[in-house]
């Protein structure tokens, strides 16, 4: 998109009343109605401006690019709305506002707000594809849709602050949850350790190891409702038997 512009006489800055504008070379064309210039093929072209006697052109360079979509994945509470951003996978990225056409694999679960902005709402639980349509290429973005969630519920570890000593793991997690208490296991979710130097978090297993001596907090968080945190000391420890048996009979058992 383009403006015109000129300097008058007087020093002063604005748009003139009449002026005339033209794209030279086959690589480029004009969208007078748009104020535009549509890349057409790769290739060079200009982009010239007269008004009166004065011409001014910029050269036009017109690129082969891909589309990209923010996210590779969408998870969305039904009766929620985002917004999919679609921009270019140049080095210096561009975000793309026109000429791209948004539809659903399936309506029932989401729906685009319109043809043309990027919005979508989900309307049911399940999954599909946004499909998107622009400058030639087809993409499309996966959809998982769950109901709505009231709470986050602790998994393993139940208490908010708690000790574990250096080297070793403990099963830390948590599930989203309905108003009645139901599970909503495709809800997001997003775990974050403040110190990753004094624990680490893995989530597919849902387990904390403690590296080194200090304290940090581990963090989950799932759109819409209040965060989970943990506060987590790692001990420097060791280890001894309790009450160890003075001797044991043949036959005889023994809980240490």
């Amino acid at each position: 998109h383009f403006t015109i512009s000129a300097e008058f006489e007087d020093g002063t800055i604005g748009i003139p009343s009449s002026y005339s504008v033209a794209v030279y070379g086959t690589a480029a064309r004009l969208d007078s109605a748009a104020s535009a210039v549509v890349g057409i093929a790769a290739g060079d072209a200009r982009l010239g401006v007269r008004i009166g006697s004065i011409a001014k052109d910029i050269p036009i360079q017109v690129v082969e690019v891909g589309l990209r979509i923010d996210r590779d994945t969408l998870a969305l509470a039904v009766g929620s709305v985002d917004t999919v951003i679609i921009s270019t996978n140049e080095a210096q990225s561009r975000q793309l506002r026109t000429g791209l056409l948004w539809r659903s694999t399936n309506k029932q679960i989401i729906q685009p707000l319109d043809s043309l902005s990027g919005g979508v709402r989900a309307l049911g639980t399940g999954v599909a594809q946004i499909i998107v349509d622009g400058y030639g290429q087809t993409i499309g973005l996966p959809v998982v849709t769950y109901a709505p969630i009231a709470s986050l519920r602790r998994t393993g570890e139940q208490r908010p602050e708690f000790a574990v000593p250096e080297g070793l793991q403990t099963t830390v997690g948590a599930e989203a949850v309905t108003d009645n208490g139901a599970a909503v296991p495709s809800a997001p979710q997003r775990w974050t350790v403040a110190d990753t130097n004094i624990a680490t978090y893995d989530r597919r297993r849902g387990t904390l190891t403690a590296r080194r001596e200090g304290s940090t907090t581990v963090t989950v968080r799932t759109p819409s409702v209040p965060a989970q945190s943990w506060r987590v000391r790692v001990v420097n420890a060791t280890f001894s038997i309790v009450a160890p048996p003075a001797y044991l009979a043949i036959g005889e058992s023994r809980q240490l």
